[in-house]
């Protein structure tokens, strides 16, 4: 996870929010994180308070991309014959879209403390800070194994289904979700419409 990644989320939210005229999802994409010199994101061993700033911000924001459900339904239901079927058409989008899916488990696990049901069937929620590091061979430099931890190490906020198995990267999964709103959107020709 790098600054960029972050941005680029961000960006997305923001662009949703402003396509749909709501200003709460522009302004609670508030991410922070310490960035290095060559754009990555630093977490010093024992600073938990950062990591977990960054996990509650996460568990937040998935709740506001949740949340965009019911806003889309809403705007949905002034182009379709009823409000029924305008939100039987977000539940339908959402179950083809596995980002959305995932996001609805975190978002409900956020908000209820605890799941009966899970649209990914695997009871999906916000796991931890998990860093991937490449293993030097005995036989390379130093300066070999710098130049593999530099390209390939990997560290993220994880995903994690109900037996721990780490399922994947959460800011990742959120993009991939606030895409998948911009795409509905743009689908239905909801931009710049209002609830109200």
């Amino acid at each position: 996870m790098d600054k960029s990644a972050i941005r680029k989320l961000k960006r997305k939210m923001a662009r949703l929010g402003a396509r749909t005229g709501d200003d709460a999802l522009v302004k609670r994409t508030g991410f922070s994180a310490k960035v290095g010199e060559r754009g990555e994101t630093i977490f010093r061993p024992g600073d938990l308070g950062e990591v977990e700033h960054i996990i509650d911000d996460l568990e937040a924001f998935y709740i506001y991309l949740w949340s965009a459900k019911d806003h889309l339904g809403e705007l949905l239901a002034k182009t379709v014959t009823s409000r029924k079927v305008a939100f039987k058409m977000v539940e339908d989008y959402v179950d083809r879209h596995q980002s959305l899916k995932i996001v609805a488990d975190v978002a409900n696990t956020a908000k209820h403390g605890e799941l009966r049901n899970s649209r990914t069937g695997k009871y999906i929620k916000l796991g931890g800070y998990v860093t991937s590091m490449p293993v030097g061979w005995p036989w390379e430099s130093q300066a070999t194994i710098e130049k593999k931890i530099a390209r390939d190490a990997k560290a993220f906020i994880s995903l994690e289904d109900v037996d721990g198995k780490v399922i994947g990267d959460a800011v990742e999964v959120a993009a991939n979700a606030a895409d998948a709103w911009g795409q509905f959107i743009a689908l239905h020709h909801l931009a710049n419409k209002r609830t109200a």
